[in-house]
């Protein structure tokens, strides 16, 4: 099989019998729409199981569940309108390196921002810009450039997929990060009270 993968970006032709796909580990089911058999093929050689490569459409997106925002008023009011897929209940997810490296000093298996999909990671020198592990959570706001401007949610729960090893494609036995951050780094509110938590959860307020 080839070593290599191409598939074009964008999103595919809109098929109404749409792939679906089991979401998160919760067992809820979105539609998804299959990106080619070429590259369902090359995934299936390479697990050497059957498998499918899906994106969303736009078609297919939903809007924030506002129950997944703690639900004040002004949260909700800044989500209305915007549409997400596989990230569930925000767009953005923001993690500094410094909160990946204080972590990776309580346990024995390392791990990188991967095992948490954040899609903006900060880093920081301690001479310039001092950023201490876990300040992102405390933000309120985050200016980007000269206009764009987000604002921080509420910490990102966690599910089990953050106990994936990307290299061996299996969770891991000691069920880790989650156990560290069970011990010492939970959410405070609701049933985050009960779960780990990892990095914020953010929404864009001014493009830029």
């Amino acid at each position: 099989m080839a070593t290599t993968l191409t598939v074009p970006l964008g999103f595919p032709n809109y098929d109404p019998s749409q792939v679906k796909a089991v979401m998160w580990f919760d067992g809820s089911r979105k539609k998804f729409v299959e990106v080619g058999e070429d590259a369902s093929d090359w995934f299936s050689k390479y697990l050497n199981k059957e498998a499918l490569l899906v994106t969303t459409h736009p078609d297919l997106m939903s809007e924030v569940n506002p129950q997944l925002t703690y639900s004040e008023a002004a949260r909700v009011e800044r989500h209305k309108g915007t549409r997400v897929t596989f990230e569930g209940t925000h767009p953005y997810l923001l993690i500094s390196q410094n909160s990946i490296d204080d972590l990776n000093t309580r346990i024995s298996e390392h791990v990188t921002n991967d095992s948490f999909r954040g899609n903006i990671v900060l880093s920081g020198s301690a001479e310039l810009t001092p950023l201490h592990a876990y300040e992102e959570e405390k933000w309120k706001r985050i200016r980007i450039g000269a206009e764009a401007m987000m604002h921080t949610e509420k910490p990102c729960s966690r599910c089990p997929t953050i106990q994936i090893d990307f290299e061996k494609l299996e969770l891991r036995k000691n069920k880790e990060p989650t156990t560290t951050l069970l011990r010492y780094h939970r959410g405070t509110r609701g049933k985050d009270k009960y779960t780990p938590v990892f990095g914020v959860n953010c929404s864009l307020i001014q493009e830029g």
